[in-house]
């Protein structure tokens, strides 16, 4: 992948997946070749609503750069919590990512568990599929 495309986002989808034997969810190749997705490492977090987050490196690093040196105490006491939080994850050569298990425990999902996982712009969240359909995905984004 080449970062210097000028794409900044990431091309919009919403996929159904079941994770496997290893808590493993296959990210769909449009967004492995977008320039924009993780290269060789990124990050996962988890959220609210009660979801988890993949972040790219240069998203993180964005936000360090942009956002530290002018934050206020409080601004970067809540960046360093979000730090703590974030889990390094790599992508094997199938495309194939790992959840760790606290992640995954926070989420109330294992292997075999049905998951919706959707493009947001400049990251990919990971929702349990009975919450999607709930209307917690991007409807109950929309409605709070």
């Amino acid at each position: 992948m080449t970062a210097d495309s000028g794409a900044k986002y990431l091309p919009l989808g919403t996929y159904h997946r079941t994770l496997d034997q290893q808590v493993r969810v296959t990210i769909p190749g449009i967004w492995r070749e977008s320039p924009t997705f993780i290269d060789d490492t990124g990050y996962i977090v988890y959220r609210r609503p009660r979801r988890l987050v993949i972040l790219p490196h240069n998203y993180v690093q964005d936000v360090l750069k942009g956002k530290y040196k002018k934050a206020s105490r409080r601004e970067k006491e809540d960046i360093r919590q979000f730090l703590l939080a974030l889990h390094t994850v790599q992508l094997d050569s199938r495309g194939r990512m790992v959840i760790p298990y606290d992640l995954a425990r926070a989420l109330e999902i294992s292997a075999g568990s049905p998951i919706v996982i959707t493009a947001s712009g400049e990251w990919v969240e990971i929702w349990r599929k009975d919450d999607w359909e709930r209307g917690k995905g991007i409807k109950g984004l929309f409605s709070q």
